[in-house]
């Protein structure tokens, strides 16, 4: 990996761990009565990462935002239900992404990342609890979930179009 892609996705990296910070303090279910959902605009700089440089990149931070997470407020609990939907998120990302323009759009990609990062959260607490009960939960949160990621989406179709502006790539991950 080059210098300036490594340094761009340790901003990537950055950025997401401090977007996480900051929507922790948001009070979401003040808005949409779901506990413990958050807004996911930590996983926009996954998006922007895989987008604008490549698929090594994006799991770097899928994988060490909640790292991160973990060194600096030691919840192992939020680290394994972190973890567990980010990488299943990123899985199908990569999937979908190859559909962009033709079968979704930044919003249709964003939701079906965030409906399955609930599927896989709710996989590893009942996991953690051993019980499947909390799978009860889970049409109420990929509900709430498809609403946050397509708001995540617009911001991200929002870059995209900024970027291109600028007279970056709007397709970076195709261009490999």
């Amino acid at each position: 990996m080059k210098t300036g892609k490594i340094t761009f996705t340790a901003l990537l990296l950055s950025l997401s761990f401090s977007l996480s910070l900051i929507e922790s303090f948001i009070p979401v279910s003040a808005f949409i009565p779901v506990p413990g959902l958050k807004l996911g605009f930590a996983n926009i700089a996954v998006m922007a990462a895989l987008f604008l440089c490549g698929r090594f990149s994006a799991l770097c931070i899928v994988v060490l935002r909640p790292v991160l997470n973990l060194i600096m407020f030691g919840n192992i609990t939020s680290f394994i239900l972190s973890l567990s939907g980010g990488i299943l998120s990123y899985a199908v990302l990569v999937i979908s992404v190859k559909m962009y323009g033709k079968v979704f759009s930044f919003g249709g990609i964003s939701i079906i990342c965030a409906v399955f990062h609930s599927i896989g959260q709710v996989a590893a607490a009942a996991f953690v609890v051993s019980d499947t009960v909390v799978f009860g939960y889970l049409p109420l949160l990929c509900a709430a979930s498809s609403a946050t990621g397509l708001l995540n989406g617009f911001i991200m179709n929002c870059i995209i179009e900024r970027i291109t502006i600028l007279g970056g790539s709007k397709n970076a991950y195709h261009a490999k």
